[in-house]
């Protein structure tokens, strides 16, 4: 992924993510770290490979 795409996901995360209280932080598995925010949204953050993939999922 180069620059401009790392930007642009960074981007799109802070918006979906903006002004949200995190309730709740777990391993979820052994490479996926569980964000969970207070209005039900998750965050997924998972190592594949050397590379963090990103999952949001809820409201």
């Amino acid at each position: 992924m180069n620059e401009n795409n790392l930007t642009k996901e960074a981007s799109e995360l802070e918006t979906l993510l903006k002004d949200k209280t995190v309730s709740s932080i777990a391993r979820h598995r052994e490479n996926e770290l569980l964000i969970k925010f207070s209005d039900g949204t998750s965050l997924f953050v998972d190592n594949v490979s050397g590379k963090l993939e990103f999952s949001v999922t809820g409201q």
